[in-house]
């Protein structure tokens, strides 16, 4: 297929398809991967809503928050307007405002970067090179052959599915501020070293489509309206191409986050070396928001099974989080972990972690260094 053509006005912004496909009708049900108030009809007036047979929609909501092109404020320290964040949007589509959404697979893990607002914080901007410094995200965007930096030429960045670690399964979406022919190249590099690569017919008239080969899956690289990419799995393209044709992606991601993502059942999904979660913690979200000061936040919310449960599992993670802070790692983050607190509160835990100017720029050099990238 070519480029897409002149026809309906550009898509924005779409999301993982289940299996599924675009009917006229509302989604049978929201599904395990949306919230209870992703479970009504689609708020939108769009063309399509999706029907899940056997997949999942994953939002059928308007997030109800943001600027529109994903708001990039630093947030201003303020005492008394308690947690910033708190109670925010658990499933893909609600993280852009985006209803129908759909997705590829059960949706375990769901993560938005706002680059608009990362690049608007001092630490934060120096990292792109680090970014493209990861296979992963080169191989996706050919950094090194494109000139194309993840921060710089970036808005926002969603990716979600079964799992972060095998993302075979996962649905990529990207909005960029740079030419559609910066992106296209980038695509055409990638698909030109597999041997399989080339132009894929998504069924979808006007809808550029390619094969490629990244993170060591095939993907099907979608360019269905201008400054909107989506990356998913063969299988899945026709149903991702379909809902790109037919709706424009209208960004609401929430101003002055740098970070959202929603795990659930933590202790199945994050593998890392001395952490281990609670079974009891069904599901956990954490945040980043940056400061005028040049520090952040991240806060953390997470459920659990019942009051008792939240006790425990806050000594847990409260414990976990000591036996990490090592000597070594006070050296590398200056600290950061030092004032970690982990709360519970009914059958919920709370994590709040502060962070300095210094101990943000302590933390960047040192994955700089363990990666082997030169910061700008």
């Amino acid at each position: 297929p070519g480029k897409p053509d002149a026809a309906p006005p550009p898509k924005k912004k779409d999301a993982g398809a289940p299996d599924a496909s675009v009917d006229a009708g509302a989604p049978e049900d929201a599904g395990e991967d949306a919230s209870p108030r992703d479970a009504g009809e689609p708020t939108d007036a769009g063309p399509a809503a999706m029907s899940s047979e056997g997949g999942v929609p994953v939002a059928d909501s308007d997030a109800g928050a943001g600027d529109g092109g994903g708001g990039n404020a630093i947030a201003k320290a303020d005492p008394d307007a308690g947690i910033p964040g708190a109670g925010g949007p658990r499933d893909p589509g609600s993280m852009i405002g985006m209803a129908g959404l759909v997705s590829a697979g059960t949706v375990n893990v769901t993560l938005l970067v706002n680059m608009q607002v990362i690049r608007s914080h001092p630490v934060g901007a120096r990292l792109g090179p680090l970014l493209a410094g990861l296979p992963q995200w080169n191989d996706f965007i050919r950094g090194n052959e494109t000139n194309f930096d993840p921060v710089r030429d970036t808005d926002w960045m969603l990716i979600y599915g079964p799992s972060l670690i095998n993302t075979d399964r996962d649905a990529m979406l990207i909005h960029y501020s740079v030419p559609d022919a910066v992106v296209d190249h980038a695509i055409d590099l990638v698909s030109a070293k597999y041997d399989q690569g080339g132009a894929y017919d998504a069924g979808v008239p006007g809808v550029k489509a390619t094969l490629g080969h990244a993170d060591n899956a095939q993907r099907v690289f979608i360019r269905a309206q201008p400054h909107v990419l989506a990356v998913v799995p063969p299988d899945k393209a026709r149903d991702f191409a379909k809902v790109l044709k037919a709706r424009t992606v209208n960004p609401k991601v929430r101003p002055g986050e740098a970070l959202r993502i929603v795990v659930k059942d933590p202790y199945r999904q994050v593998a890392i070396r001395g952490l281990t979660f609670p079974k009891e913690l069904k599901e956990l979200r954490l945040w980043i928001v940056p400061r005028a000061d040049g520090g952040a936040d991240v806060y953390g919310e997470g459920d659990c099974t019942s009051d008792e449960t939240a006790a425990s599992t806050a000594s847990t993670l409260t414990d976990v989080i000591s036996r990490t802070n090592s000597g070594l790692v006070q050296m590398g983050t200056a600290g950061l972990l030092n004032g970690a607190k982990v709360e519970a509160e009914g059958s919920g835990v709370h994590l709040h972690i502060s962070a300095s100017r210094t101990q943000l720029d302590r933390v960047l050099g040192t994955v700089a260094l363990l990666l082997g990238v030169e910061l700008k």
